[in-house]
C-alpha cells in the first residue's frame, strides 16, 4: 500500500469514527432535550435528529465511493460501483438536508404560535 493510501485510510478512519462518535453524543443530548421541551417543538426536533442521521449515512457512503469498493481515489477507479454508491449518498445527502429544513419549519412554527399566544 502506498504512504498516502495509509495516510488518507487513517485519516478516514479517525473522522469516521469521530463522526459516529458525536452522532451518538448528538442523540443523547437530543433525548435528555426533548424530555425538556413541549410536544409541538418536539416534533421539529425529531425531524432535526432525522436529518443529522441521514446526513451521517451520506458521508458514511461517500467514504466506500472514494476509497474501496469505488476506489475514485486511487489510480484504477471502478465507476460501475462508485456511481451507485455517489448516488446514494447524495440521495441521503438530500433527505437529511431536507429534514433538517423540515424541522426547522415545525420550530419556527411553534414560536410564531407562541409569540401570537401572548
Amino acid at each position: 500500500m502506498e504512504k498516502i493510501g495509509i495516510g488518507l485510510l487513517l485519516y478516514f478512519g479517525i473522522a469516521g469514527i469521530l463522526s459516529l462518535f458525536f452522532l451518538i453524543l448528538t442523540i443523547i443530548f437530543w433525548a435528555k432535550k426533548s424530555a425538556l421541551i413541549e410536544h409541538s417543538l418536539r416534533v421539529g426536533s425529531r425531524w432535526k435528529l432525522m436529518g443529522y442521521i441521514f446526513l451521517f449515512f451520506g458521508s458514511l457512503f461517500l467514504c466506500g465511493a472514494i476509497w474501496k469498493p469505488g476506489a475514485l481515489y486511487s489510480n484504477n477507479p471502478n465507476f460501475q460501483i462508485a456511481l451507485p454508491i455517489l448516488l446514494s449518498s447524495k440521495g441521503f445527502f438530500l433527505i437529511g438536508w431536507i429534514s433538517l429544513f423540515i424541522g426547522e419549519i415545525k420550530a419556527y412554527k411553534f414560536f410564531l404560535l407562541k409569540k401570537g399566544s401572548s
